[in-house]
């Protein structure tokens, strides 16, 4: 078996009191894997005393966060006092690994960054290069349950995707068009067992709709931070009264097409390959084309408000909707039954945000 990461997964490093907005004091549960909550009970001395005090040890160990939110151990200097007075061995494992993801399959464990992360976003936006990975033997196995004919089938098509994502002879919008229409397609030879090779081809322009009813569904979901619901109300009034400028926007800020470009691998790397299970994979490249739209806007509704952009809003912005949509495990669920089963999310509806 072997482990593929993208080019920039192993150089990535917490930046630690560097970070605007550390995962530490996001008011996430931090749960304790039992060989280090078994290692924080025989800690001797008074830092040991300290930590016992700061953690709940029924049924699944985790830390008693403060009523801010941040974990015990945050010190005043955004430095982790676990990992001063123990070293870094002996961090729980949601510490030690967090913002790392895998995705295990029976050849191959796919490991990644998630853009939660402020640091792991900016590895992810900031990408010039096209998209590779490595790899590595490692001695793991999973036991996974799928066709492995359909997994072929999809590995081969998502490197067709990554490829023509590649391809600067088209613009961002024109290339998740088309993806979206591959997709729609595979999805149909999948289920007619019909795994028939396919060329991804430009769709042409269908009548264009507004994307308020995929704002109104996020607010369906659970909201993580308070404001969160104020803030997408907020930014679609925005969108609303100043969409006549977008086209304005987008040739002002031509960078963005590069951070939503790595924001759709990013997506399609972690999710596409996920769909063998249920052998839905159009709903993984419908969640793209609607988190691209929903953060484009997001830029734009920025832009509007302080009449410039900047590379730091953007990782703000992008690092938001993960901690809204990706950390909540019902949310992203919800959203991608939406895109199986709710009209709005249809692929000619998507379509028409971008074509």
């Amino acid at each position: 078996m072997i482990i593929e990461y993208p080019s920039y997964y192993k150089r990535f490093n917490c930046i630690a009191s560097k970070c605007k907005t550390s995962c530490c004091s996001a008011g996430w549960e931090i749960l304790i894997d039992k060989e280090t909550a078994d290692f924080y009970k025989s800690v001797p001395g008074e830092f040991g005393d300290k930590l016992r005090s700061k953690i709940d040890f029924e049924k699944q160990s985790k830390f008693k966060l403060e009523p801010n939110g941040r974990c015990p151990f945050l010190n005043e200097n955004n430095l982790c006092d676990i990992y001063i007075n123990l070293g870094e061995d002996h961090l729980c494992q949601i510490c030690t690994e967090h913002p790392r993801f895998y995705e295990c399959f029976k050849d191959r464990i796919e490991c990644g960054l998630g853009i939660y992360c402020e640091e792991a976003c900016r590895s992810v936006l900031s990408q010039e290069d096209k998209f590779t990975t490595y790899t590595e033997e490692t001695n793991e196995i999973f036991d996974c349950d799928y066709n492995e004919e359909v997994y072929d089938y999809l590995r081969d098509n998502r490197a067709k995707i990554f490829e023509y994502l590649s391809d600067k002879s088209m613009s961002l919008n024109q290339k998740i068009a088309d993806i979206l229409w591959f997709a729609n397609t595979l999805q149909q030879n999948i289920d007619s067992d019909m795994l028939d090779d396919e060329d991804i081809f430009n769709v042409s322009s269908v009548e264009q709709k507004n994307i308020e009813p995929i704002f109104k569904y996020l607010l369906k979901l659970e909201q993580n931070d308070s404001n969160w619901f104020n803030y997408l109300n907020n930014s679609f009034e925005i969108y609303k009264n100043n969409m006549d400028k977008f086209d304005l926007f987008e040739k002002e800020n031509s960078d963005i097409q590069k951070y939503l470009q790595n924001l759709a691998i990013y997506y399609i790397y972690r999710y596409f390959l996920r769909g063998i299970y249920s052998e839905d994979i159009l709903s993984p490249i419908k969640f793209m084309a609607v988190s691209i739209a929903i953060i484009k806007t997001l830029f734009f509704c920025k832009w509007i408000k302080q009449g410039n952009l900047n590379y730091s809003d953007c990782i703000y912005i992008v690092k938001k909707y993960a901690e809204e949509i990706e950390c909540n495990d019902d949310n992203i669920m919800n959203l991608h039954i939406a895109c199986y089963e709710v009209g709005d999310f249809s692929t000619e509806n998507l379509l028409s945000l971008y074509v």
